[in-house]
């Protein structure tokens, strides 16, 4: 498996929490019948996210990994070497900065490199941000939030069009609601003439909460507000590698974990037919199990 961050390390750095806790939820986790087996790493960065309580923290974790199990579109098939995400890692790739901002931010970002919309397929780049978290997550440790930043310049109408809207209600439901990270914002840079158009797409889907936290940057220096230069990419004006750069570096590294992260999204899947039937509930509109808001958990 890829290398997981340090528990007891993490333990000192954040004393607020206490280890007991996390392990009640991971025994809660192992009494459930219908979920997979967890590390204690991945209970802390739910409890983490979760601000840490702990009845959240369970409906959370449920979700998360019902979702996976759930949507095949993006776990189905989670295989780096596959063509559908070979190509997605040289066209639209999604790498982390090694750099975090003040607050202790982690950065991820999102770039499309190829203007060709023929080569864009948007399920096979977010796959590549779902093997990427969780790669960076359990390897990074507890931070308070991360902020993704998506370069526009070379998007066109026909990048756009090939969105598929289902799939995109899907993502905003998996980021904004279950993964083991806080999100804290997202940024648009090089913005295209089509952006208020992507923004009206989006925007049925983007929680009232979060409306504010969605910025579309007219130019650099509104964007160097928000994140400071010195730890961005050259592409970006910034001290760091290049885009091109980072994504080499991060895509060996994905490459090099292949059969990691095959094993990992494979072993964690719910089994419904194991659920007890208080936290059953009728598929709910995204085609994923139950409202996780309401369930009943003990």
């Amino acid at each position: 498996m890829w290398p997981l961050f340090d528990l007891e390390v993490e333990y000192r750095k954040h004393p607020a929490i206490k280890r007991e806790d996390v392990q009640k939820i991971l025994k809660w986790v192992d009494a459930q019948p219908h979920m997979p087996k967890l590390w204690e790493q991945e209970i802390l960065l739910f409890y983490n996210a979760c601000g840490m309580q702990t009845e959240y923290t369970k409906q959370v974790i449920d979700a998360y990994y019902t979702f996976r199990t759930h949507t095949e579109e993006l776990f189905g098939d989670l295989d780096v070497n596959s063509p559908q995400m070979q190509l997605a890692l040289k066209t639209s790739p999604g790498f982390p900065l090694n750099e975090r901002t003040k607050e202790g931010y982690g950065i991820v970002i999102g770039k499309i490199m190829d203007p060709n919309p023929a080569n864009f397929d948007f399920a096979a780049s977010e796959k590549i941000v779902c093997a990427a978290l969780d790669m960076w997550l359990h390897n990074t440790g507890l931070i308070p939030g991360i902020m993704v930043v998506f370069d526009l310049e070379n998007m066109a109408f026909g990048h756009m069009a090939r969105m598929n809207v289902l799939l995109m209600k899907k993502l905003f439901y998996f980021f904004q609601e279950t993964i083991p990270v806080r999100l804290v914002c997202v940024h648009f840079i090089n913005p295209p003439s089509i952006m208020e158009k992507l923004m009206s797409l989006m925007n049925p889907f983007i929680k009232k909460e979060l409306k504010d936290a969605f910025i579309v940057h007219p130019n650099l220096e509104s964007f160097y507000k928000y994140i400071p230069r010195n730890i961005l990419p050259k592409d970006f004006g910034g001290d760091s590698g290049s885009c091109s750069e980072l994504m080499e570096t991060f895509n060996e590294q994905l490459l090099s974990n292949r059969s990691n992260i095959i094993e990992f999204n494979n072993s964690r899947r719910v089994n419904e037919k194991l659920r007890p039937e208080k936290t059953k509930s009728h598929i709910n509109n995204l085609g994923t199990q139950g409202n996780f808001k309401k369930l009943d958990i003990d």
